[in-house]
């Protein structure tokens, strides 16, 4: 193990998809999102991005204060406790670590260490150290009084992973078969624990406890420094390889290379509290707020902030008869981009509680089992190849409406071996299929069940179990079918309960 001492180098001073709702703030830039970092009182978002950018946006506002050019994409950045800096590691691979001031928007140090790699970053509650972690080394850096300390492990196995406790208390990195080693920052020790093979660790706030994403699909919580297992959050599709807690330890985010799904834990109970379907571009960074209302997700050249309170509609009373007017109305509210108007549509279809079960029957049926006439799909399948191009455009726009309903009826017609022209119409169309549209329809189903699991009562769990039978869109079918599968749990109660 190589370790060093170093001094303060000062440089000169310069300028600088399954959640069903529309995110609250979207940031949209012409160059790649990279990261996201929210302040300790959750009124700023800063966001990382390719072009050697940071961005301080207001939170809720959406505006934007500062910018601060780095001038290269950062691959880690957090807030002091107090929000006046922002540290940073800069760099793809052996960077500095640089600090830099919100309000002047000026790099106050920077410091460089040949072949560290380390980008997860906390700052003591002082903001006296900056501490830095990653696969096999650790820095310390007291960025103020001009010293500091590091150690960097030779041959780290790929595939390896490291964290940083939020309050620069502790650093750990695990290789992947679980071996995890700790450096507790004020006492200067070392410890070790065994976790089994992992993909992903997170320390809680408190640094108590440390989430492990395990290759078994699963993420345990295991206490500190002993190992042993507080709880388990399960139901994933594969093996995570984000975890962040929000500030107050009370909310688990995790996010899974090739899954769509973003998901969300109370950390208390182990209950999954919401689920959030990313975009195709996939999550290249997530960070929830302070206090666990608020999801930032970095995909793509987007960050966008999602409302993910947990609905705790608490007793629900009497159910409340609603009118065909008032039903037609808070459907219709289910999907608007007004959260506002989204919170209270669920909150009155879900008071209104079984008076609402046969129109939640007919409008999710109408939308996850709808009647797809055979004839005019194959109407439109004849003329992808029309000769005539607005015969063509119209029959690809028509059959794109069906979506994932006409997957076997495009597979076939690939089968046959079409025309050119055929081929490419009915393959760009199948791959859409992999990443459909979260249309507003859809928006409203998955609210529906998310309604019907909040109720728990005998008839909601059988049109649950309608829906995961019989529901031909898979975005609707699995999510009634991982309702019913969090409703077997013993936790589960019914809502008013």
């Amino acid at each position: 193990m190589l370790r060093f001492q170093f001094a303060l180098l000062t440089l000169p001073a310069c300028a600088s998809a399954v959640l069903a709702q529309a995110p609250v703030v979207e940031i949209k830039q012409d160059v790649s999102a990279v990261g996201v970092a929210w302040s300790a009182d959750g009124k700023r978002l800063a966001s990382a991005w390719q072009d050697g950018m940071i961005r301080i946006t207001e939170f809720p506002s959406g505006k934007e204060i500062a910018k601060l050019t780095i001038g290269v994409p950062v691959t880690g950045l957090v807030f002091s406790a107090d929000g006046k800096i922002l540290g940073l590691k800069s760099g793809a691979k052996d960077g500095p670590l640089m600090v830099w001031d919100v309000a002047t928007q000026k790099k106050l140090r920077e410091l460089s260490y040949q072949g560290y790699l380390c980008n997860q970053l906390a700052f003591s509650p002082d903001g006296q150290n900056f501490v830095a972690a990653g696969p096999g080394d650790h820095m310390v850096w007291q960025h103020i009084k001009g010293s500091g300390y590091g150690s960097r492990m030779a041959n780290v196995p790929e595939g390896s992973s490291a964290a940083v406790a939020p309050n620069g208390s502790i650093t750990a990195w695990c290789n992947p078969q679980g071996s995890v080693q700790l450096h507790h920052v004020d006492q200067r020790k070392h410890l070790h624990m065994k976790i089994g093979p992992t993909r992903a660790i997170a320390f809680s706030p408190d640094a108590s406890l440390l989430a492990a994403a395990s290759t078994d699909k699963t993420i345990r919580l295991l206490s500190v420094p002993g190992g042993g297992e507080v709880r388990k959050f399960e139901r994933l599709r594969e093996p995570a390889n984000l975890l962040h807690f929000s500030g107050n330890g009370k909310v688990l985010a995790a996010a899974s290379a090739g899954d769509p799904v973003v998901r969300l834990w109370d950390v208390a109970t182990a209950r999954q509290r919401r689920r959030l379907a990313a975009t195709s571009a996939g999550v290249r960074a997530l960070a929830l707020s302070p206090d666990g209302l608020t999801l930032a997700l970095a995909s793509g050249n987007r960050v966008y902030l999602w409302n993910v309170s947990t609905r705790d509609l608490g007793k629900l009373g009497e159910p409340v008869a609603l009118s065909a007017t008032e039903m037609k109305t808070a459907w219709h509210d289910l999907a608007s981009k007004d959260q506002a108007h989204v919170e209270s549509a669920f909150r009155k279809l879900a008071t209104a509680q079984d008076h609402a079960l046969e129109f939640f029957k007919k409008q999710v049926r109408a939308i996850a089992v709808p009647f797809v006439d055979k004839k005019a799909v194959q109407k439109w399948l004849s003329e992808l190849d029309n000769p005539a191009f607005a015969l063509r455009q119209r029959a690809s726009k028509e059959l794109a409406k069906l979506g994932e309903l006409i997957q076997p009826d495009l597979e076939k017609y690939l089968a046959s071996k079409p025309s050119l022209e055929g081929s490419r119409r009915a393959h760009k169309l199948l791959e859409r299929l992999h990443d459909p549209e979260l249309t507003p329809d859809r928006l409203r189903c998955l609210e529906t069940i998310e309604i019907l699991e909040i109720l728990h009562t005998p008839q909601a769990r059988t049109l649950l179990e309608e829906i995961a039978q019989d529901g031909l869109i898979k975005q609707i079918r699995i999510a009634a079918q991982e309702a019913l599968e969090r409703l077997k749990r013993p936790t589960a109660k019914k809502a008013g309960a």
